[in-house]
């Protein structure tokens, strides 16, 4: 019998799976026995959960089947090593593994079959330009004329934008080259089709990626924007709507960081956005939104306070029309943690106190966290900003009792608890004690840890300001005026006006 002592480590199923996150190495069981997958033979999701526990015991340190013959006797403890019989079963796995990563980038999250009609109109119109293909090459011009008369109607029910043009290309270019094959006249026009059907997916495509440029410096996308400009004029009479909106964006991205008063910008641009709204798809439409919400928290940070309620109200619409939503293959829709924080921050600032209560009821499920141990923490963390605020301290400090992997949010929760227990009223020496100690702990934490440059500066400021408050001295101007970064500066400054 031949025996190969090929390292499990260095075989490609191990690495594709130790490569996932924990979310996704979570959905390969449903996707295995979803109605996607139907598979027979050496038992795929048993031999799946033993190699994905032998995975996770590598990560931890601990002692793992090392070769490929020790993982097929924990799966098969009665049968003697084969290769060809492993090989088969590691094929078979990889290959459900690689599926289901395929469908979790195309955004089809729900394993029971059920899809929206968009999603089913995609896989199918995929499917369909495979079948018209193989009917022009056999020359079957009736089947062919059939599919793409189906093609067309499944094409028109697409969204304007979001691969519309693109599959227009295809079915164009297909009906052109059965033309070609017959000779017929009208294989020209097709051609000219084609041609412009790809001029407007290239346009759409090379505006989003020009959007999306960090830093968005001027003297590398207006170039850009002039060769488009032609393109778009020439094109469909829509992409004149749709081009002007972006150039608008990109203006609002340029001057976003100047001190002038550009309100009426902003509202200009927003009146053309929810206009030309319905013409573009929801990641595009996410996009363009967040140039605008980007725009507002930049200006309030420059001290214009008006900009909060345009940005709250603007947070409000954007959820009701979905565009914060996300799908990450466990839950069919969520927010990313980061986005809902900020949702939160910004609605607590202008005491909108019951109105966030009920967005975190509504979400605490839809939270899309690193690990799925991590959603209740953040959850936990947001409830305790309410409570802050609401100045009920013993309820925010209980739900405090967390640690974040994240090192900014683990950042975070300890400045909120500093701050708890220096707002807390007719403290006694031990809550005295638990302050300077929390002090002392985030001091530390910032020396041993690699935290970002910005966040260690203004976490040390925060301190450094907060030690002065202890000692009931006022912050001053010029304490304000020598630090470019602090932590909490508007909280800070308020407790220092309260001092009398």
């Amino acid at each position: 019998m031949y025996f190969c002592q090929m390292l499990l480590i260095k075989t490609k199923l191990f690495e594709t799976i130790l490569a996932l996150t924990v979310s996704e190495r979570d959905r390969i069981p449903d996707f295995i026995l979803s109605s996607f997958h139907s598979i027979k033979g050496d038992k795929p999701l048993d031999f799946y959960n033993i190699l994905r526990g032998e995975i996770e015991k590598f990560e931890k340190g601990e002692n793992f089947a090392q070769t490929e013959q020790e993982l097929y006797k924990l799966v098969s403890p009665n049968k003697e090593w084969n290769q060809r019989t492993f090989d088969s079963m590691e094929s078979r796995l990889l290959n459900i593994v690689k599926k289901t990563i395929i469908y979790k980038y195309a955004n089809i999250d729900k394993l029971d079959g059920e899809m929206t009609d968009e999603e089913e109109a995609k896989i199918e119109i995929n499917q369909l330009l495979l079948l018209v293909r193989f009917y022009r090459e056999r020359k079957l011009h009736q089947q062919f004329e059939n599919t793409i008369n189906r093609l067309k109607t499944l094409q028109e029910n697409l969204p304007l934008i979001d691969d519309y043009f693109y599959f227009q290309y295809l079915i164009t270019q297909e009906e052109y080259d059965n033309a070609s094959i017959y000779r017929l006249p009208e294989r020209i026009d097709k051609r000219v089709l084609a041609l412009d059907s790809l001029d407007m997916y290239y346009i759409v495509n090379k505006l989003t990626i020009l959007l999306h440029f960090e830093p968005p410096i001027k003297t590398e996308i207006e170039p850009q924007l002039e060769v488009l400009s032609k393109l778009a004029n020439s094109s469909n009479p829509f992409f004149s709507r749709i081009f002007s909106l972006y150039k608008n964006a990109f203006h609002l991205l340029w001057i976003k960081d100047s001190d002038d008063e550009d309100e009426q910008l902003l509202d200009s641009y927003l009146q053309i956005l929810n206009v030309n709204s319905s013409l573009l798809p929801k990641t595009q439409q996410k996009d363009l939104y967040g140039v605008a919400r980007n725009f507002c928290v930049a200006k309030y940070k420059k001290g214009k306070t008006q900009y909060l309620k345009i940005l709250f109200d603007l947070n409000k619409k954007n959820l009701k029309a979905g565009l914060f939503y996300h799908k990450d293959g466990t839950i069919s829709e969520g927010i990313v943690f980061g986005a809902l924080q900020n949702i939160v921050a910004i609605a607590l600032r202008l005491k909108e106190i019951d109105w966030v209560l009920s967005f975190l009821k509504e979400h605490r499920h839809k939270i899309i966290t690193p690990n799925a141990e991590e959603q209740e923490r953040f959850y936990n963390f947001n409830m305790a900003c309410c409570h802050f605020q609401l100045k009920e301290y013993d309820a925010a400090l209980q739900l405090l009792n967390i640690e974040f992997d994240d090192k900014r949010y683990h950042l975070m929760a300890r400045t909120l608890e500093i701050k708890l227990y220096y707002e807390k009223d007719n403290k006694k020496d031990k809550e005295e004690d638990f302050l300077s100690n929390r002090i002392s702990a985030l001091e530390t934490y910032l020396a041993r840890n690699d935290v970002l440059l910005v966040d260690k500066i203004g976490y040390r400021n925060f301190i450094k300001l907060l030690k002065k408050l202890i000692k009931n001295k006022k912050i001053t101007e010029k304490d304000l005026a020598d630090k470019n970064s602090i932590a909490e500066r508007e909280w800070l400054i308020e407790k220092s006006k309260e001092l009398n």
